[in-house]
């Protein structure tokens, strides 16, 4: 059963029978090699297959890539439960130690994988002297899920003048099959249609790559490098219950021939954080009325920064259920997940906005200005409002600074086409914070103004302000807008009404219009809640959305 699982076996006939009786027989098995790594690896309850492909397989197949597998042997051959655990901590230390010369070995292998224009070559062929060969397989099938590519990589023998590894393919390229076509460059290859192992002299390297690369380039399309999930169906998040799970678990053991069931859901999640000790996993928390549902997505923390609070979030993934301290929760782990939607980012006032805004390396930004400002928060591109022209694109958009009118923002949201607005703006000066006068504030002023016959701006605005719970800027735009109607007349700061003012409503004034328009702005774009803010944004960025044609791809 643990060879079955662990070595990808398709779980049909006679397979299926072996792995389902031997997972029953393992869970319930009184060996002292199996309490034993019971033990060194925690294992409560009954096991299934992801515990024997994730668990007992990894550490049991550590010793022989890092060494002899003979300690293997023996635990398994144990009569004696003290020996068993020593062994058995032994290997769980091998397997440790493996996963960090994997990941070193790995981080090595991404840096030399040849990048243009945000893709790998379509066949990635990597090598390097000092890598222990026994882990390359797991490098390899690193590769293939980062870059989506099939992936050679070796360990070279300068002495022998030989290098050795191991490869792994995506579901469109036969590894086998292409590299018979080559086998000249070979010294010795076996292996079969997504994974194998190989020898060859160093010299061949380099024509191995380009050999492979073309052999893609004729027999694969763009199409071919995208992972492919085969989704069951869509599900409600009311409809995700224990009965359901524990009636998809009957269909166990999952795997090779039979996988899991993948399904989709859309939701908005009520919380989204990162967790591990590394913060590189997601946890989302989705809830309705009656129904609770954790998402994991393990790998994906770097998405953390794009994903916008109150973000419809559509995901796919295996449902199962998490127990912890007697209590069951349903779960869903996470294979992939997209944002359908246009996003908003909000940095409003922020002063910390460089800490909070990651730029994905392959996505164009710019940050536009309606006043003129030359730098962004990260070094963004500025462009001004007014440049602008329909049909203009970009994958994120930071608004820096507010616009004098409400039209001009609406008429360059109406010519952009952008998935991600990022409010990045801050207020010196606030015209919302400042009391704005009333027509009874106004009325008073301008009767004052009569009884005394005159008003000495420069001496008595303070005390003015001061007695009627004013701020002196008002008393002062109260002046300024009078005077642009001719209501009053004003020299040297002295303020005199006029004798015969003709009759003018205030909005006739293009200063109190300005003054209007530009607490409005405030009122709408910077003092307004996250939901506010979106709401208003939704009107134009959704017509604006709906014209564009989405591209089906996955991921964010």
């Amino acid at each position: 059963m643990i060879g079955t699982i662990a070595d990808l076996v398709p779980l049909k006939g006679e397979n299926r029978v072996l792995a389902s009786i031997g997972l029953q027989a393992i869970s319930h098995s009184s060996r002292p090699a199996i309490q034993a790594l019971r033990k060194v690896c925690s294992i409560e309850g009954d096991m299934n297959e992801e515990t024997i492909g994730f668990t007992i397989g990894p550490r049991l197949n550590a010793v022989g890539r890092l060494q002899d597998a003979t300690p293997a042997v023996d635990l398994l051959l144990s009569e004696h439960s003290e020996e068993a655990e020593q062994i058995a901590t032994f290997i769980n230390q091998l397997n440790q130690e493996r996963q960090k010369i994997v990941a070193a070995i790995a981080k090595e292998a991404e840096e030399m994988v040849s990048v243009e224009n945000g893709e790998a070559e379509n066949v990635i062929v990597v090598a390097k002297e000092g890598w222990n060969p026994g882990v390359l397989g797991i490098v390899a099938s690193k590769l293939v899920r980062q870059f989506d590519r099939p992936a050679i990589v070796l360990a070279i023998d300068e002495e022998k003048g030989e290098a050795k590894g191991s490869a792994r393919s995506i579901d469109a390229f036969d590894l086998f099959s292409n590299c018979m076509e080559i086998r000249h460059r070979f010294i010795h290859f076996g292996g079969h249609a997504q994974a194998a192992g190989m020898t060859l002299a160093l010299d061949q390297i380099d024509d191995l790559r380009s050999d492979l690369i073309s052999l893609a380039e004729e027999k694969l399309s763009d199409d071919d490098y995208q992972q492919v999930l085969d989704i069951e169906t869509t599900v409600e998040l009311e409809d995700i219950s224990l009965k359901q799970i524990e009636e998809v678990d009957q269909l166990r053991p999952f795997g090779m021939g039979n996988p899991k069931p993948l399904f989709h859901l859309k939701h908005t999640p009520k919380e989204v954080r990162l967790i591990g000790s590394k913060k590189n996993h997601l946890k989302f928390q989705f809830q309705s009325q009656q129904s609770r549902l954790d998402g994991i997505a393990f790998g994906m923390g770097d998405l953390y920064q794009q994903i916008s609070p109150q973000a419809a979030l559509d995901v796919v993934g295996e449902l199962g259920i998490n127990e912890w301290n007697g209590r069951k929760n349903l779960q869903v782990m996470i294979k992939d997940l997209r944002v359908s939607e246009w996003q908003l980012f909000d940095h409003r006032g922020s002063k910390h906005i460089e800490k909070n805004l990651i730029i994905p390396p392959d996505q164009k930004y710019a940050a536009v200005s309606f006043q003129g400002e030359e730098q962004a928060p990260c070094d963004v591109p500025v462009i001004q409002a007014e440049t602008v022209e329909h049909g203009d694109s970009y994958d994120g958009l930071l608004i820096i600074d507010l616009p004098k009118r409400m039209s001009d923002l609406t008429e360059l949201l109406s010519k952009l086409e952008t998935r991600k607005v990022f409010a990045c703006y801050h207020i010196q000066e606030s015209t919302f914070l400042k009391t704005w006068p009333s027509r009874d504030h106004f009325k008073w002023f301008y009767g004052m103004l009569l009884k005394r016959g005159r008003f000495n701006l420069h001496e008595e605005a303070d005390l003015l302000a001061n007695r009627k719970g004013w701020d002196k800027s008002m008393v002062e735009f109260i002046s300024e807008v009078f005077f642009e109607l001719d209501f009053v007349k004003i020299k040297d700061g002295i303020i005199t009404a006029e004798s015969e003012p003709s009759q003018k409503d205030l909005r006739e004034s293009s200063l109190y219009r300005q003054r209007e328009e530009q607490l409005q702005i405030e009122r709408t774009l910077y003092y307004s809640t996250y939901k506010e803010l979106k709401s208003w944004f939704d009107q134009y960025m959704n017509q604006r959305f709906k014209q564009v044609k989405e591209e089906v791809t996955n991921g964010l």
